[in-house]
């Protein structure tokens, strides 16, 4: 099932930045004169731009963020046998967003650029609207945790503006839901009282939701890997794997240490880097000779052992 923003065909609308590019290239062809067309096909030209050279690329905003759903409308048209459902709901133009939705609906572009100042002055492409119009803004933040805070706070601020709106009635959309969850979970986890919020991820993957299994996919990769010492210790982080070891907070602290200290970077020994094609120096790896030797018992520094590695 494919939810279609545009009630019209668009599998073949051209994002504005390829046109632009192909724009540019075309002046240069005919600046410098090449014998060779730079279309195969001459005719495909003047479907890409107007009489005035204009691109003609239906809703810019559609044709910028919507390529991967216009693929697959392109995928779906070609298809002997398919249902197809036209459900779509007229939009009324009566803010921001709606006039936005609108002209994705019906695949227009009310874009005016490229103008003087004076016609645009007196563009009848203009569309009023009212001063308290919130249906869509744009924040500028300086990382994703600042991101969050200011999500939470606009949400506090919609919920008491609107007291029919609740929780249950949010949702909010991340390109990438699982880069975004620490900073999820640290400013609406920590918000109390009346800040809180009833909140949940979904769409995660499996292996970022519990640890324990992303420890059991590393351990797979293991050994088609280069045996990085901090993906190796990075396992211990897991609580599971370092209560089953008696390795505690502290103890990885000094094992850590200890590596580092130690000149392990990466590799078992001087066979896994040549199994990388890379010459074996005998050095910085799990196994080499060591001046120090080292040891953990009981999550604590204990007695002396040689630094090694052991999966």
């Amino acid at each position: 099932m494919f939810t279609n923003p545009c009630r019209y065909y668009w599998g073949d609308i051209k994002d504005p930045a390829f046109l632009a590019k192909l724009l540019s290239r075309q002046r240069r062809h005919h600046r410098e004169a090449r014998a060779l067309p730079l279309f195969r096909d001459t005719e495909q030209a003047p479907g890409l731009f107007n009489d005035a050279g204009e691109q003609d690329v239906g809703n810019p905003l559609l044709a910028s963020w919507g390529k991967l759903g216009r693929d697959y409308i392109y995928l779906l048209a070609g298809l002997e046998r398919y249902e197809e459902l036209d459900a779509f709901v007229d939009i009324a133009p009566d803010n921001l967003l709606h006039n936005l939705q609108s002209d994705i609906l019906e695949l227009r572009n009310a874009a005016v650029a490229g103008q003087s100042a004076e016609a645009f002055a007196h563009s009848r492409d203009k569309r009023p609207l009212a001063l308290d119009d919130r249906s869509l803004s744009i924040h500028v933040c300086h990382s994703p945790q600042r991101e969050v805070e200011v999500l939470h706070d606009r949400l506090l601020a919609m919920l008491e503006a609107d007291p029919t709106l609740t929780p249950r009635d949010i949702i909010v959309m991340v390109a990438d839901i699982d880069s975004y969850s620490p900073y999820i979970q640290a400013v609406f986890g920590a918000a109390s009282g009346d800040r809180w919020l009833p909140w949940a991820i979904s769409d995660r993957r499996a292996r970022e939701s519990h640890p324990v299994l992303q420890a059991f996919i590393t351990l797979l990769s293991l050994p088609d890997s280069r045996f990085a010492s901090e993906d190796v210790l990075a396992l211990l982080d897991v609580p599971v794997l370092a209560a089953r070891f008696n390795i505690t907070e502290e103890g990885l602290r000094y094992l850590r240490q200890w590596v580092n200290e130690s000149g392990v970077r990466w590799g078992m020994d001087d066979d896994n880097v040549r199994e990388l094609e890379l010459p074996a120096t005998g050095q910085h790896t799990a196994v080499r000779p060591h001046p120090h030797a080292v040891g953990l018992r009981d999550g604590q520094p204990r007695g002396r052992m040689a630094v090694g590695a052991a999966v």
